[in-house]
Parts: C-alpha cells; structure tokens; sequence
C-alpha cells in the first residue's frame, strides 16, 4: 500500500504541475455554458448533463491520454520503471489520478451549471430536478471514467497521446451514428448518452437501456483495465 500511495502522490504532483486538467476543465464548462439560454431549469440542466456527457467524455478522453502517453512521449518511462515501485501500483496510481481528476471536473461544473442558471434566472426550479440532474451528472462521469480504461491502453500501446486522442473521437462519431440505431444500447460509448435521453424525456433509464447494456460498458471498462496492465506487465517489456 505505502508503494501504491507514493506513485499515487507522483502522479496527482505531475497533474497539478501541468495546464492540462485545468484545460479540461475550462473546455467542460464551456461546453456547458452554452445551454444558459434555456426556458427553464429542466430544459437548462437536460441540456447540460447531455453536452457534459458528449463532449465531457472527449476531455476526461484527453485527460487519460496525456497521463499515461505522456510517459512515452517525453521519454520519462525508463526513468519511471526504475523506481522500486511495481508496474501493477504504477497503472493503480494513473488510474487512481484519472478518477479523482475527473471526479473533481465533475462536482465543479455541476456547481458552476447551478450557479450559471441562478445568475440567468431560469424559472421552474425544483428540488427533484435538482436530484435528478446530480445522479445524471454522477452516473454519466462514472460511466466515461470507465470508457477511460479503452483509452489508456491506446495510449500505451501506441506510446504516445495522439493515437488515444483520436480513438476518442473515433469513438465519439461511432456513438453519434449508432446510438439511434437498435444497436445503440449495446454500443459502450453510446450508452452515457442515452442515459441522458430519459432525463431529457421525463421517461425512465429502463425505455433506453437494459442490464445488458450496463454489463456490456462494464466489460468494455474491465478489458481496457485488463489491457493496459497486461501490457505494462509483459508486452511493454519486451
């Protein structure tokens, strides 16, 4: 454990070094002040969580490129293999940093979401929808921290943060084109965003998606997770 919680404070010390989380930050919020020209809270907040969803999942994407290609890119991996640390704490630490990054990115731009419609002075404010657009908020983050894993076995199998970088757009127009399809359930990367679609709709989770295609975002997570240890463990050593 105490080899786990010193990679883990090298990682969150790299990350509070570098402009990039903040840049993710700065695009989210972005992203998610455009919807300030709402009728209404329900109509502001569904349109948040569903561009929070889209284009959060390219920046926590980005995010989780740059910590793990970042290695390989400024040539640091030897120096980092060299520590008396195991490969298997090394990728937990990453992991652990990409997690609480984002999960950081999501609390505030709820925040800021809430404050924004206060400021504009949307009508039709309730505590359900409140509740209702947190879980959304939570749920979509755990989900696209999940779909993070696919992206860093990229990074590390590419050796650098272009090729993730573009799997995450790659991924992103494949949900946009089979997330209205009947396959669209059983799509990982379309899943988040038809979640969303029930709070926009006032309907239910259960008119969208069924266990299945939870199970199916579950693997999608585990085999990235899988991956990318697999091949700091045997591959990448080679």
């Amino acid at each position: 454990m105490s080899h786990f919680i010193a990679a883990f404070r090298v990682e969150i010390y790299k990350l509070r070094r570098s402009l990039v989380p903040w840049l993710t930050l700065l695009f989210v919020m972005a992203v998610v002040s455009q919807e300030a020209g709402q009728a209404d809270w329900h109509s502001y907040l569904s349109g948040a969580v569903y561009r929070f969803t889209i284009l959060g999942s390219i920046g926590f994407g980005f995010l989780t490129s740059w910590l793990f290609g970042r290695e390989y890119a400024e040539r640091t991996i030897k120096d980092l293999l060299a520590l008396p640390v195991s490969r298997l704490n090394i990728v937990l630490a990453k992991y652990a940093t990409v997690c609480l990054a984002c999960t950081l990115i999501t609390i505030i731009v709820f925040v800021y979401a809430l404050g924004l419609g206060a400021v504009v002075g949307l009508p039709g404010f309730s505590g359900d929808i409140l509740w209702q657009a947190l879980g959304m908020f939570a749920s979509t983050a755990v989900f696209n921290m999940l779909l993070c894993t696919p992206v860093a076995f990229i990074a590390c199998w590419s050796r650098g943060w272009l090729a993730p970088i573009g799997f995450v757009f790659l991924t992103l127009i494949l949900a946009l084109s089979l997330g209205p399809s009947p396959v669209g359930p059983y799509v990982p990367w379309a899943i988040p965003a038809l979640q969303t679609l029930y709070f926009s709709s006032g309907g239910t989770a259960a008119e969208i998606l069924n266990m299945m295609s939870y199970i199916v975002l579950c693997v999608a997570g585990a085999a990235g997770f899988a991956g990318t240890l697999a091949w700091w463990r045997y591959t990448d050593q080679r």
